[in-house]
């Protein structure tokens, strides 16, 4: 090749060159405001989860905390490694208050000797094999939710090894059931089904005796809050069960679909009455909905607690082909 053909190809190739330096400041300054776009978000979301009662879709945002959490993890480094200071300021403080409120479920988990094991299952409606897995963990009491008539028939044929403490089907997703392991060492002291005011699910309670010690159990199915009517149900149902819990001579262990985290302003009359959250010290253990990646899920099934009591395990089971996962509790009684 001669030398005027390497000229003529070399400044055939400067616009091309030209052309891709031009395109990579584009692409960054692109890629940057991309960024700072996402910083302002989440900053704007964590914001949001503190004022859950100024806007019901704020209500309803306050349940992502999670995964705002995660997003912060890796967009607020993102931030000040891009120098982008005054976003990384907006968006850090907000990040950072919304990992503390989350930080007591990683840390201070109760240790000792169980003394009584629960398994929670809200088997949506006609899911025979829940049942089935349900007595696998072996646990010494069994909650059911969304229990229906047709399933109602099948307790005492699929879970041998439990006899029926109270069982109340419904036609719809207001029904549960209450099983105990016929080997257990603990006592059925009574029992009831419970209407708390206008409550319209029935719930199942049932005092105990294990150790020499009286425990109040209740099985607790809360509506589903996804509007702003349904919100004040729901905030109106947990206020009645606050109330009750308050009025009981005995320690208290509530467990159900709340249909709300535990972190929430929904749950907060519970926790501002001195129950205590089980999941605390045990990480997020996200039950709903059941086919999402654990990410994408929520807990919703949870359970609270009076501080006689300490949480001594807690996990959750696997899909059992209801939309939520089944929790398994282990509870001790704390020293005086």
């Amino acid at each position: 090749m001669t030398s005027e053909h390497r000229r003529n190809s070399a400044e055939d190739k400067e616009p091309d060159d030209r052309g891709r330096r031009r395109l990579v400041p584009f692409a960054q300054q692109i890629g940057r405001a991309l960024v700072v776009g996402a910083g302002l978000t989440l900053a704007i979301a964590c914001v949001a989860t503190w004022f859950p009662n100024s806007w019901w879709r704020f209500w309803l945002l306050q349940h992502l905390r999670p995964q705002i959490a995660v997003a912060s993890i890796f967009l607020v480094p993102m931030l000040l490694w891009l120098r982008c200071r005054k976003t990384f300021a907006v968006a850090a403080l907000p990040a950072l208050l919304n990992l503390i409120v989350l930080a007591p479920f990683f840390f201070g988990g109760s240790e000792g000797e169980s003394a009584f094991s629960v398994t929670h299952v809200n088997v949506d409606r006609d899911k025979v094999g829940a049942l089935d897995y349900a007595t696998q963990f072996g646990s010494d009491i069994i909650f059911l939710q969304e229990i229906q008539p047709d399933l109602d028939s099948q307790l005492v044929a699929a879970m041998p090894e439990y006899q029926i403490v109270e069982s109340n089907p419904e036609p719809d997703t207001r029904g549960s059931a209450m099983l105990v392991h016929k080997e257990w060492d603990g006592r059925i002291v009574g029992s009831e089904i419970l209407q708390l005011n206008n409550y319209h699910r029935p719930l199942i309670s049932a005092t105990i005796e294990v150790d020499d010690h009286i425990v109040t159990l209740v099985s607790f199915h809360a509506i589903r809050p996804f509007a702003k009517d349904t919100i004040g149900s729901h905030g109106q149902e947990i206020q009645r069960l606050s109330a009750w819990a308050v009025e009981q001579e005995h320690p208290v262990v509530i467990v159900g679909d709340f249909n709300s985290t535990p972190w929430s302003s929904g749950v907060a009359p519970l926790r501002d009455e001195g129950l205590v959250v089980s999941m605390h010290g045990h990480g997020i253990q996200p039950t709903w909905p059941a086919s999402a990646p654990s990410l994408l899920r929520i807990p919703i099934d949870i359970c609270l607690h009076s501080p006689e009591l300490t949480t001594t395990s807690r996990s959750i089971g696997e899909d059992v082909g209801s939309d939520h996962k089944p929790v398994h509790l282990e509870f001790g009684f704390a020293s005086s």
